[in-house]
């Protein structure tokens, strides 16, 4: 039949109904004081909608033949109040916020094929994470990882071609640039510190001068202090040359 079905004054039926936002194509348009549902079909597409009376205040569900899937639309936002079970992948376009979310799988942020547990990319020339804690004793990071009679990686930072930059292990050992560094702070570069460096003992070598209060030194070609203070005796294999 043609035209509408009015039940009671308060239902229709028919397609091209009067009010609803999918006049041109809607099938089935049930419309009551408080809810309306609308199932609609364009080349195998449906949707079924929830509002009240106003079209602009209304959700529906639907099911994209093209792309295969289910799509969620409201006004505003679409709330969630109880636990969801979601076995396949979850994609997320613009903002979103999770009071309590578990996840089994991989996260992506910026990606759609993260290669690790979380991953987060961003092609820009700013930032791309922060970690704030607002309290003003509040504490920051804590990452855990390996034994500690390890040399296994807690933290590693590398440049956009994954040269290593800098290498924290489980062991306590850090390194500057290297990855595998083999005390507790290796620096393969030079060192530029606008304090004191303060050591209980110093073993190695000097390819340059040093400067400073040379106490417990021995066998440095070169050496310039202010002044020296010994207890015992000062022995040399070539001068000593002072102003006095």
């Amino acid at each position: 039949a043609s035209g509408t079905l009015s039940v009671g004054g308060v239902t229709t039926i028919g397609p091209g109904t009067t009010g609803s936002p999918y006049d041109a194509t809607t099938f089935l348009h049930v419309k009551g004081t408080t809810r309306s549902i609308v199932q609609q079909s364009s080349t195998a597409d449906a949707y079924y909608m929830f509002g009240d009376a106003a079209a602009n205040n209304a959700a529906w569900l639907g099911y994209n033949h093209s792309s295969g899937t289910i799509e969620i639309h409201a006004q505003t936002a679409v709330t969630i109040d109880k636990s969801t079970t979601i076995t396949g992948n979850l994609s997320a376009n613009g903002t979103g916020s999770f009071s309590d979310g578990r996840f089994t799988g991989k996260v992506g942020i910026g990606t759609t094929s993260p290669s690790y547990r979380l991953a987060v990319e961003q092609d820009t020339t700013g930032l791309i994470s922060r970690f704030h804690n607002t309290n003003a004793n509040g504490q920051g990071l804590l990452i855990r990882a390996g034994a500690t009679n390890s040399a296994t990686r807690i933290l590693q930072l590398a440049s956009t071609n994954d040269t290593k930059v800098m290498t924290v292990n489980s062991n306590g050992t850090v390194g500057i640039g290297t990855n595998q560094p083999g005390e507790k702070l290796e620096v393969v570069g030079n060192i530029s510190a606008s304090g004191r460096m303060v050591a209980q003992s110093f073993t190695g070598s000097f390819s340059g001068p040093y400067v400073g209060d040379a106490t417990g030194l021995s066998g440095v070609p070169n050496i310039s202090v202010g002044h020296i203070t010994a207890s015992g005796n000062i022995s040399a294999s070539g001068k000593l040359i002072g102003d006095e």
